[in-house]
């Protein structure tokens, strides 16, 4: 009787396992906490209310109601550009809300409309690099600089970071493009860069900075880019 009684409940208890398994697999949609699912009907009410304000022109009301947003996690690039164009009809230009927006969609979706306006807007409020006037400490750290170089050493970054750090040469050589006047840029890894590569950045100067190159350590001016973009003939032989 007894071990009736036990085959009984060995039995009983797989009938439970095999359900529980079953459950799980074809109704995956449950099994997210109730705080991710808050969370998750938050950030969309937030968005939703703050593409409403958008598109009546409450630009104040945007901009406040994408905070919240951000604050639970937005990270689509178009909802970040109605944020930045929003701050700016509210309360002035926000170069740096403009960058994030940048990056998000040139990650997502690098044929987007908005990113020729972007475009536009940061290269007119940027300034061209200058080699020199970084040696003599006279450009300013976090001024959006832009310039054209030649690639000519990548170290890559975990995968998880997103980031790979580029040696560009800066210094334009007649016979080999660019030689010299090296800049060390954190590069957003939008795509697999190649060494002899000639590119055109955009992105925030950041001072001088010590990194591991051939051969040892070496200070170089340090640039957080935004946009690293192939280099047009125009672009290449300023």
């Amino acid at each position: 009787m007894s071990t009736a009684r036990s085959r009984g409940l060995w039995v009983a208890a797989a009938i439970l396992l095999v359900a529980a398994i079953v459950l799980y697999l074809i109704e995956p949609a449950d099994r997210s906490r109730p705080a991710d699912r808050e969370a998750s009907a938050e950030l969309e009410t937030a968005i939703a209310r703050a593409e409403t304000y958008y598109e009546f022109g409450h630009f104040d009301r945007a901009a406040e109601t994408y905070r919240l947003g951000i604050e639970r996690g937005m990270d689509d690039g178009e909802q970040w550009y109605r944020y930045a164009h929003s701050l700016e009809m509210a309360q002035g230009l926000d170069l740096r809300a403009y960058l994030d927006a940048y990056r998000l969609l040139l990650e997502q979706a690098p044929d987007h409309e908005y990113i020729r306006e972007i475009d536009a807007i940061l290269t007119e409020h940027s300034v061209a690099f200058d080699y020199q006037a970084a040696i003599a400490r006279e450009l300013a750290p976090e001024t959006l600089v832009r310039f054209s170089g030649t690639i000519n050493r990548i170290v890559r970054g975990r995968v998880e970071s997103g980031v790979d750090t580029l040696f560009v040469a800066t210094k334009r050589d007649p016979w080999l493009g660019h030689v010299g006047d090296d800049v060390r840029v954190e590069a957003p890894r939008l795509r697999r860069y190649q060494t002899g590569e000639t590119v055109t950045i955009l992105g925030a100067y950041r001072g001088w900075c010590t990194g591991n190159d051939d051969g040892g350590e070496r200070d170089l001016p340090c640039v957080s880019a935004s946009a690293i973009q192939p280099a047009d003939n125009r672009d290449a032989d300023r």
